[in-house]
């Protein structure tokens, strides 16, 4: 039996409708688990990406016009973790990268639309060796979701840094190379990730799952429902559809 794509997509939206907004004081809270070292805890740095013009439309509940436009910023997150007289260096973000840098024709045009005004041309690798941190210091980029005003340039980075994406991201490989619209080659070699809702350690968080990055309690990620699933990051218990 084959499915109607239209009629799935009109039951996924009248099963949303259905559910409606969920009053985040009924569901249980969790508090931060305690750290467990005296050392846990990080130091982190707000890079400043750039910014565009993006519609409201795309960002805003309810009827609004296609007209109206906001500026809105575009930032990476550059992450230290001293352990042992170490220091680990992990980014969180790429943000993004100029419209003619993209090869991907859809996000040439998207970008483009946006009126990008960036910090550096090839993003955060410049703006980080500009400040005297190579590139080679830094373990891992952590990508929330896998859009391109969140992927930036992984092919500005050595082969040393390792990728990390969140549950149901494109699996590595051809596909992730597309979504994150870099060479398949640039993934080769690099050391790939993709956390797992069934096999690492989530704990609660407030009202969602954490991921202990560090194992010391110094940097928690958390798996919420967001524009990989719908567009929400709410703990509203919206199914899981793409």
């Amino acid at each position: 039996m084959t499915s109607n794509p239209s009629s799935d997509t009109q039951a996924q939206n009248e099963l949303l409708q259905a559910l409606g907004p969920r009053d985040p004081q009924s569901f249980p809270f969790a508090s931060l688990p305690e750290p467990t070292s005296a050392d846990a805890k990080c130091k982190v740095a707000l890079i400043r990406t750039g910014r565009g013009t993006f519609p409201k439309f795309l960002f805003v509940d309810g009827p609004v016009p296609r007209g109206p436009t906001f500026v809105g910023p575009s930032f990476s997150f550059l992450i230290e973790k001293e352990k042992n007289g170490q220091v680990e260096r992990v980014l969180f973000e790429l943000g993004m990268r100029e419209s003619n840098k993209y090869m991907n024709p859809f996000y040439k045009m998207v970008t483009a639309s946006w009126n990008l005004d960036l910090v550096a041309p090839d993003g955060v690798a410049d703006t980080l060796k500009a400040n005297g941190i190579s590139l080679e210091s830094i373990s891992a980029a952590i990508l929330g979701h896998v859009h391109c005003d969140h992927t930036g340039n992984l092919a500005t980075f050595p082969k040393s840094v390792g990728l990390v994406v969140g549950p149901g991201s494109p699996a590595s490989g051809e596909n992730l190379a597309t979504e994150i619209d870099v060479a398949p080659e640039v993934l080769e070699g690099r050391s790939f990730r993709e956390l797992s809702r069934e096999k690492d350690a989530w704990k609660d968080i407030g009202t969602f799952k954490g991921l202990d990055y560090f194992g010391d309690g110094s940097m928690w990620l958390l798996d919420t429902p967001g524009v990989r699933c719908i567009h929400h990051t709410d703990p509203s218990l919206l199914p899981q559809i793409y």
